[in-house]
């Protein structure tokens, strides 16, 4: 048996090595969407199992590959699957018996292959090897994962279980690359609603668009909860007191309300410093809408009620369009995207989608705080006819609205009322607007601006003579609806430059105007 157990070269590239081992190459075959299975080396690491597409087969020594759940780093060769690697060892044992086969049919020698007589006459022997049936190797089971993301900086494409963290080739942080992927599908859903609804009738688009609800509350409240628990290791606090802070937590991330409180009380965050006040008061809508949907077949109850009092009747089915779904999962990205952004110190690939819109970081003019700029806001886009006491809420449901602590209300209420835009009315704590909140935010939240508005009904009052003219009159004039047309009344009449009709006269601001010596004065630009 002098010939070499096993034939270099062949599809393996066997080599026989100085110190009379062998060694071999074998290729793991890919799935049919040409990813790779992969497994962290690290047996606490869960789930630990991933793929990549196009395979990690290199012998670079320099190459690393990087577990998207624990971010362990190793060779590529490191990262196998028990299924792989008994389908290597099922190839070399394979490669093993064919060899030692071969190798003693060429000891036999002479004779048909694998055979050889000795002796003759009365007495012989013969000699025949029968070799081993092939036995076919089995391919390396892979599992089915259900999230296929491509790293927004390398451009690996890879597959996970769940929500990962790193990019198994770069191991750049792309969680929120995930997390956008999750929010896709649900638009994707969102998308094909009408399709549906024409296919299968209203109420199984209806059980769609809510089924995209819940999906879009259950992907905040993982989310939020990952960001919790990272940041609480981040500021060093011990395995089991992140536990005990979890199980605190419960579901406090399917509400805002509570979402903000609790990032307030422990991390001194607020998660909504993007958004203002009318994008929060609605997504606080909507998510309030999954209580009766889930818990309740989609009948509101007086749980429901109490929560939004809104004008929603006890027992009907509460009403969710794919746009409220759409809004929402904007409102969730941007609040994620500020908050994972912020607190992990990168600066994320975040889709177009999560970047904060074009409005100002501040209003003009108005230094305040955060929150008094979004009771502002809100307060100026909840106006009907852009007067006094127009709107008027109590404290505890702009508590609710804005998603703020008593303690922030109460400064944002200070803050305002020192530049004369709202007022407070301690004895029922009801917060109302004034005149001036108008003059100054319109051109912010409306795009109108009300001290151009004035200049024109003050032109318009002089070329109608000293008699006056009605508000109706002028609101068929200019085309105005109400709302513009009032700050612009209020602010002539504030400045002393018109006088006034009172009397009862809503939704206007007043019966009507007249002008006056004033009134020329100031269209020349006199004092």
């Amino acid at each position: 048996m002098g010939d070499e157990l096993f034939r270099e070269g062949g599809p393996h590239n066997i080599k026989r090595k100085r110190d009379g081992k062998y060694e071999m190459s074998v290729g793991i075959p890919k799935g049919l969407d040409d990813m790779t299975a992969r497994r962290c080396p690290e047996a606490s690491c869960l789930p630990g199992y991933f793929r990549i597409k196009g395979g990690m087969d290199t012998a670079e020594d320099e190459v690393t590959t990087f577990c998207p759940y624990c971010r362990c780093s190793r060779h590529p060769s490191y990262f196998h699957t028990k299924d792989q690697l008994k389908y290597a060892t099922d190839i070399f044992e394979q490669e093993a018996i064919a060899a030692v086969d071969r190798m003693v049919r060429n000891t036999l020698g002479s004779g048909s292959p694998g055979s050889r007589k000795s002796g003759g006459g009365l007495f012989s022997l013969n000699i025949s090897v029968e070799g081993p049936a092939p036995r076919p190797v089995a391919r390396p089971i892979e599992e089915e994962l259900r999230r296929d993301v491509k790293c927004p900086h390398c451009g690996l494409e890879h597959s996970v279980f769940g929500l990962a963290f790193w990019c198994p080739g770069c191991d750049a942080d792309i969680f929120l690359a995930h997390v956008d992927q999750e929010f896709a599908v649900i638009r994707k859903m969102l998308a094909a609603v009408e399709k549906r609804r024409t296919e299968l009738g209203a109420r199984v688009a209806a059980r769609d668009t809510e089924n995209a609800l819940e999906d879009t509350v259950s992907i905040f409240e993982a989310v939020m909860k990952i960001i919790a628990k990272r940041l609480a290791d981040k500021q060093g606090k011990k395995a089991d007191e992140i536990e005990v802070m979890m199980h605190e937590l419960g579901n406090a991330f399917q509400n805002l309300e509570r979402s903000a409180k609790e990032f307030q009380r422990r991390f001194q965050m607020h998660p909504f410093d993007l958004l203002n006040a009318n994008e929060i008061a609605e997504a606080r809508a909507t998510f309030e809408k999954r209580h009766p949907i889930t818990h309740n077949l989609g009948v509101i109850d007086r749980k429901y009620l109490e929560r939004v009092r809104s004008g929603e009747l006890e027992g009907c089915e509460v009403r969710i369009t794919p746009q409220e779904v759409e809004r929402t999962i904007e409102f969730c990205g941007k609040v994620l995207w500020k908050l994972y952004s912020e607190v992990f110190e990168i600066a994320p690939s975040s889709p177009e989608a999560w970047v904060p819109g074009d409005r100002p970081d501040r209003v003009p003019g108005l230094d305040v705080s955060r929150t008094a700029q979004n009771l502002a806001i809100l307060f100026c886009e909840r106006s009907e006819t852009g007067t006094s006491h127009d709107p008027m809420m109590g404290f505890g449901d702009l508590q609710k609205e804005l998603v703020v602590s008593k303690e922030d209300l109460e400064e944002a209420i200070d803050d305002l009322k020192d530049y004369g835009l709202i007022g407070f009315i301690a004895a029922g704590e009801h917060v109302f607007s004034q005149e001036r909140l108008f003059w100054h935010l319109d051109p912010f939240v409306k795009k109108w601006q009300p001290k151009e508005d004035a200049r024109k009904l003050a032109e318009i009052l002089v070329n109608q003579g000293e008699e006056g003219t009605s508000l109706t009159t002028l609101e068929q004039r200019t085309g105005w609806p109400v709302r513009r047309l009032n700050p612009a009344a209020t602010f002539l009449k504030e400045q002393d430059i018109v006088q006034v009709w009172d009397g009862n006269a809503h939704p206007y601001a007043y019966y009507g105007l007249a002008p006056t010596v004033k009134t020329t004065r100031y269209l020349k630009g006199r004092p």
